[in-house]
């Protein structure tokens, strides 16, 4: 309990919610609601050292009954209270969670064992409370109030009520779930030509992450399920064993595959340590509900609800602006990789004007862009030779720009480029002022998601060669008859 300078009324406090599986359930909680399972970036306090160093904690109580946090550290080793290398002791405590794979946490128990207990942080993790609400620290993809707007567009589409749900093991899961959809944010001040930015109009911002929302939903309602009928029994972990590998068990689970077990297993130990289950195509709640979880068929899944979406706003758009594209004209939209703006090619000038002004709203442009290049056949299928587009254009160029852009909010574009350097408009060497204000980001705290040193290489020779040498790594696609195509460019 922190934030009160009143020490008992904290306190108190602690000692009215330190009650049962209280701290466990609300750990768990917090776990499970971090933003990168939906694609954003985590705050700080999900740490994955730091949680590697809880797994590792509940993996030796588990298994021996030690508590990690009592016992001898030294040499780069842990010892029993009996003097044994406790990592020998878990190899053979190993042979009873067969096929359990201890070697997986090797190297984090090692690393672990050289610190010291206390070399490394504790992975705790917070909750604010504020005017009788939970608020969560640090981000604004949050589920508490004044937090939720994000959630609009992740919104998955549930099964109706009533419909038919496919059993495991007695467990209730539906059978079918659709692709979560999103809808684009547009904030009301934005314009284009004078006219207000109409949100419903919006493309669905890019997040790739959609394509295994239904997936990561039904494992983590049964999951979740499964672990509080576990927490329920004297020993959740023998528990657990007994359903996958003790067919003398009442609650033995039959008809799985020795992998289907192991991964189960897994799952369900996770759970219990607080860990949010993975996606796994082999997961047995996976292979019952959907047969299985191939990722090149989840991206054109993705790819083809993200294209129909897309389409239906490009129609409303034009409807709604009384724009009227003859029929069998090819209409080319091209976007540049920097301002992501949108093009019209193949119609009248002035036509194309309408268009662009039309479509130009919001992140309209960053939104189609994004669907162009993930529609690369070469990602999904692999050996399939892509359009040329996605090859002819230098993308390290745009990642530059755009780096630049995050870190300064200069232009690269603009700034004065001479002796394969450029230049800041107060005359001062752009990499130096890059590498300050990236070194401040560092030490202020600031989450930072990529290596300045990443791009030091492309940024030199961008400033060697100039600007304007090269192709823009611009991406395109059709529209003919109401409906968009991938253009063969």
């Amino acid at each position: 309990m922190e934030g009160l300078e009143d020490k008992s009324l904290a306190e108190s406090i602690e000692k009215v919610l330190n009650q049962g599986q209280n701290g466990f359930n609300l750990f768990t909680h917090i776990q499970r609601c971090a933003p990168s399972k939906f694609g954003y970036d985590n705050p700080s306090q999900y740490n994955s050292e730091t949680a590697e160093k809880s797994v590792l904690y509940h993996l030796v109580k588990e298994m021996t009954g030690y508590d990690l946090r009592e016992l001898q550290n030294e040499d780069g080793k842990f010892y029993t209270p009996d003097g044994s290398d406790l990592w020998l002791e878990l190899k053979e405590k190993a042979e009873a969670y067969s096929p359990f794979q201890l070697e997986k946490y090797q190297e984090g128990y090692e690393k672990l064992a050289k610190t010291g207990w206390e070399g490394s942080p504790d992975y705790a993790l917070s909750l604010e409370y504020k005017d009788q609400h939970l608020l969560d620290i640090d981000t604004e993809y949050g589920y508490g109030v004044g937090q939720t707007d994000w959630q609009e567009e992740l919104l998955p589409n549930l099964p109706a009520e009533g419909e038919e749900e496919e059993t495991i093991e007695g467990e209730n899961v539906p059978q079918e779930q659709t692709e979560a959809k999103s809808i684009g944010e547009v904030s009301q001040d934005e314009k284009v030509s004078g006219k207000p930015a109409d949100p419903n109009h919006a493309f669905p911002k890019f997040n790739p992450a959609l394509k295994y929302a239904k997936y990561l939903k039904v494992l983590d309602e049964y999951y979740e399920k499964q672990n509080e009928e576990n927490l329920r029994f004297a020993n959740p972990e023998g528990h657990i064993r007994d359903k996958y590998y003790n067919p003398k068990s009442p609650y033995y689970i039959r008809g799985l595959s020795p992998l289907e077990r192991e991964i189960g297993m897994e799952q369900e130990i996770g759970m219990l340590c607080g860990r949010e289950p993975s996606l796994n195509g082999y997961d047995p709640v996976i292979q019952r509900t959907f047969g299985g979880c191939n990722s090149f068929q989840a991206d054109q899944e993705y790819n083809q609800e993200m294209r129909g979406q897309i389409n239906d706003c490009i129609n409303q758009i034009f409807s709604a602006n009384g724009i009227v594209i003859p029929d069998g004209t090819e209409l080319r939209l091209t976007v540049d990789p920097y301002d992501y703006r949108i093009h019209a090619e193949g119609v009248e000038k002035d036509l194309a004007a309408e268009i662009e002004s039309a479509l130009n709203f919001g992140e309209n442009g960053h939104s189609l862009y994004n669907h162009i290049s993930y529609c690369n056949q070469s990602n999904i299928n692999i050996g399939q030779q892509g359009s040329n587009q996605y090859v002819q254009g230098d993308k390290a160029k745009a990642a530059v720009y755009h780096m630049v852009k995050q870190l300064t909010d200069y232009d690269l574009r603009t700034l004065e480029n001479k002796n394969g350097r450029f230049y800041t408009p107060d005359g001062s060497d752009l990499w130096e002022v890059l590498s300050n204000k990236y070194k401040e980001m560092a030490e202020s705290g600031e989450a930072v998601s990529f290596r300045l040193e990443d791009y030091y290489d492309q940024y030199r020779r961008i400033a060697k060669e100039g600007w304007n040498r090269g192709i823009d790594a611009v991406l395109t696609i059709g529209y003919k008859n109401g409906v968009l195509f991938d253009a063969a460019v």
